[in-house]
C-alpha cells in the first residue's frame, strides 16, 4: 500500500469508546513507538459511512498496514479516498483516519481496536456502544398526547487517552441505525364562556410510524418528516447540541362541540406532529459516578402550552409541559 496523504487535525473532542478486553488473549505490551493512544468517532448517516480517528504512534504506512475492529480488518487504498468506504483513508505517524462502513450493531463497528503493521500490533482500545431510548412526551389536555421514542445508538472511546494527544473534536450524530417511533392520538374537551357557554372537543385519530435518522447537515424544515441530531463527546458524556423531530400529516384532527347550545362538527384536518426543535434546551447524557453508564435524566422542552387549540377561560389553561426523559443506558463494554 502506498503511503497515504496527510490528513490534518485540530480542535478538541470526539465520539467513541474504550476499555480493556478480558475475553481475548492479551498481546505483548507494544513498544512506545508503536501504540494506540485514543480514538474519536464521527458518525455519518449517509451510505458513505462514518469516520474513526485513531491517535497514537504508528510510524510510516506500508502494504501491511491495517486497522482491526473486532474480527474485521480494514486495509488501505492505493490512492487517497475522500469519503469513507470501509478503508483506511489516510495514515500519518500520529493519526489514522479510518472509514467505517458498518453501523454500531455489526462486527467492524464496535469492540476491540488495534493497529497492525508487519508483525507488530498495538495495544487494544475499545470502541464502545450505548443503546437506549430518549422519550419525548407532549400532553395537550384530556387524553391528547404526542410521544416520540428515539431509539438511539452512540459510539465512543470513553476511556482517558494513555498520553497527551491533540484531539480533532469532530461534531457527530447518533449512529445511522437510530430511529424515532412516534404515536399521536386522544381526545380533549374544554368549556368556556363567551357571551354564552361553549364546549369544544378536539379528537386526534390514533396514528403511529417510524422516522429514520437523517444527516444533520441538511435542511429538512419543509420535508415530510425529520429526525436529526448533532452532538459532541467529552469525558463527561454526550452533549446534544441540536435535536429536531417532526412529521407532517401524522394524523387527522376533528373539532366538534357546541356554541350557545348549537352543536357542530368540523371536517377533519391534517394534524402535524409537533416540530420539536431542541437547540436551546439541550440534553446532556452524562456518565454516572466515573462509570461507563449514562445516568437517567429529563429535560423540560419549551413548547406551545395548548398545542391542541382548546379554548379555556382565563386562568383555566392546564399546566402542560413537554419533556424528554431517558433511563440509565449501560455501555456494551464495561
Amino acid at each position: 500500500m502506498k503511503k497515504l496523504t496527510f490528513f490534518s487535525c485540530i480542535a478538541a473532542l470526539g465520539l467513541l469508546a474504550a476499555c480493556g478486553d478480558k475475553k481475548n488473549n492479551p498481546i505483548p505490551t507494544p513498544p512506545t513507538d508503536f501504540s494506540l493512544t485514543y480514538m474519536e468517532m464521527q458518525e455519518r448517516v449517509s451510505n458513505a459511512g462514518s469516520i474513526l480517528y485513531l491517535h497514537g504512534n504508528f510510524g510510516d504506512s506500508s502494504a501491511t498496514s491495517k486497522v482491526k475492529i473486532g474480527n474485521t480488518v480494514y486495509e488501505g487504498s492505493e490512492v487517497e479516498i475522500p469519503m469513507p468506504q470501509g478503508k483506511i483513508l489516510s495514515w500519518t505517524r500520529t493519526l489514522i483516519k479510518l472509514g467505517i462502513n458498518v453501523d454500531a450493531n455489526h462486527d467492524g463497528g464496535h469492540g476491540n481496536v488495534s493497529v497492525l503493521s508487519g508483525d507488530k500490533e498495538t495495544n487494544k482500545r475499545i470502541l464502545n456502544v450505548w443503546h437506549g431510548t430518549l422519550t419525548y412526551y407532549y400532553p395537550s389536555g384530556g387524553s391528547l398526547e404526542e410521544q416520540v421514542d428515539m431509539d438511539v445508538y452512540l459510539r465512543a472511546d470513553n476511556k482517558p487517552p494513555s498520553q497527551t494527544v491533540l484531539l480533532i473534536n469532530p461534531e457527530s450524530s447518533f449512529s445511522s441505525i437510530s430511529k424515532a417511533t412516534y404515536k399521536v392520538g386522544g381526545q380533549g374537551t374544554s368549556t368556556y364562556v363567551d357571551g354564552c357557554t361553549n364546549t369544544m372537543i378536539i379528537h386526534w385519530d390514533n396514528a403511529s410510524g417510524i422516522i429514520p435518522l437523517y444527516e444533520p447537515y441538511t435542511t429538512r424544515t419543509n420535508e415530510t418528516e425529520n429526525f436529526q441530531v448533532k452532538l459532541k463527546f467529552t469525558d463527561l458524556g454526550f452533549h446534544i447540541t441540536s435535536l429536531k423531530v417532526h412529521k407532517f400529516k401524522a394524523s387527522k384532527s376533528t373539532q366538534s362541540g357546541s356554541t350557545c347550545g348549537n352543536a357542530y362538527t368540523n371536517a377533519p384536518q391534517d394534524f402535524h406532529l409537533t416540530n420539536m426543535v431542541s437547540d436551546l434546551q439541550r440534553p446532556v447524557l452524562t456518565f454516572s459516578n466515573n462509570t461507563s453508564t449514562i445516568k437517567s435524566g429529563s429535560l423540560e422542552i419549551t413548547q406551545q402550552p395548548n398545542h391542541a387549540g382548546l379554548i379555556y377561560n382565563a386562568g383555566q389553561v392546564p399546566d402542560l409541559h413537554a419533556k424528554i426523559t431517558w433511563n440509565d443506558i449501560v455501555a456494551k463494554y464495561l
